[in-house]
C-alpha cells in the first residue's frame, strides 16, 4: 500500500500495480534506487510514446496491422497475441493489455493502450524472446540462453513450473499464480545472495496487467496456437 501511495504521488500511478508483485523479499534483490531508475526511465519512455504519436511508430503500426487481420473477438486471446508480437519483434513493448484497452463494440476487436511503455535493453529483450523461443520449440539451448542474457539465470526451473505442461492448449491464467511466480523468483535470487535485474519490473507489470485480462474470461486458453499465429511470417 505504501509503495501504490508513494508511485502514485509521484507521478508514477500507472506503475503502482508494481505494489501486487512486490514481497519483503522484494527489496532485497532489486534496490530501490534500482527500482526508481527503471520506473522513472518507463514514465520517460511512455512520454516520448505519447509525445512523438507513438500510435504511429512503425514497429507498433506493424504490430497493430497484424492484430487486426486477426479479426479477434476475445480480448484474452488478441492480448495473447500482442504480448508474443511484440516480443517477438522489438526492444519497445506497450505494456497495457488489460481488458480496458480493448474496444467493447460487436465487431472484431481495436486496441487503444494508454501510453505504459518501455524500451527493453538488447539483451533483455533478446533474452525474453529466446525464453518463449525456446519453450515454444523444444529447444533447451536458446530457453537457458534467454534466461542468461536476461540476467535470470537459476531462475529456468521456476518459470518451466510456472508454464506448465509443454502442450499449452488448455491453459488456464490466475493472476495470483503470475505473483506467486514472482516471489519464487524473488526468494530463489535472495538465497544466492544475488541482485535482479531491474527490466523484471516492467516485464512484471506487463504480465500483471496480461494475466489480470485472461482471468475474467474464467476459461482456459490455446496459448501454443496463439504463439504460432504471432510468429508467423516472422525470421526468427
Amino acid at each position: 500500500m505504501l509503495l501504490r501511495s508513494l508511485l502514485a504521488k509521484v507521478g508514477m500511478s500507472d506503475w503502482a500495480r508494481l505494489a501486487q508483485l512486490v514481497s519483503p523479499d522484494f527489496f532485497r534483490v532489486l534496490p530501490v534506487s534500482e527500482m526508481m531508475r527503471v520506473i522513472t526511465k518507463g514514465v520517460a519512455d511512455s512520454r516520448s510514446f505519447q509525445s512523438s504519436s507513438g500510435l504511429e511508430d512503425a514497429h507498433f503500426q506493424s504490430v497493430q496491422s497484424a492484430f487486426k487481420a486477426l479479426s479477434f473477438v476475445s480480448k484474452g486471446e488478441g492480448a495473447l497475441f500482442l504480448f508474443f508480437r511484440q516480443i517477438l519483434t522489438s526492444q519497445k513493448v506497450c505494456l497495457d493489455l488489460s481488458s480496458s484497452a480493448f474496444s467493447e463494440n460487436t465487431g472484431p476487436l481495436l486496441w487503444k493502450p494508454k501510453s505504459l511503455c518501455y524500451e527493453l535493453s538488447d539483451d533483455f529483450g533478446a533474452g525474453l524472446r529466446l525464453v518463449y523461443l525456446g519453450f515454444y520449440t523444444g529447444s533447451d539451448d536458446k530457453f537457458k540462453l534467454g534466461f542468461e542474457k536476461m540476467g535470470l539465470s537459476g531462475g529456468e526451473a521456476i518459470f518451466l513450473d510456472h508454464f506448465g505442461d509443454q502442450n499449452q492448449e488448455a491453459v488456464e491464467f490466475k493472476l495470483s499464480k503470475c505473483i506467486d511466480t514472482f516471489d519464487k523468483i524473488f526468494r530463489e535470487f535472495r538465497s544466492r545472495k544475488l541482485k535482479l535485474p531491474g527490466e523484471i519490473i516492467p516485464l512484471g507489470v506487463g504480465l500483471s496487467l496480461l494475466y489480470e485480462n485472461l482471468e475474467t474470461e474464467a476459461r482456459t486458453f490455446n496459448v501454443r496456437a496463439i504463439f504460432k499465429l504471432a510468429s508467423e511470417g516472422l525470421a526468427l
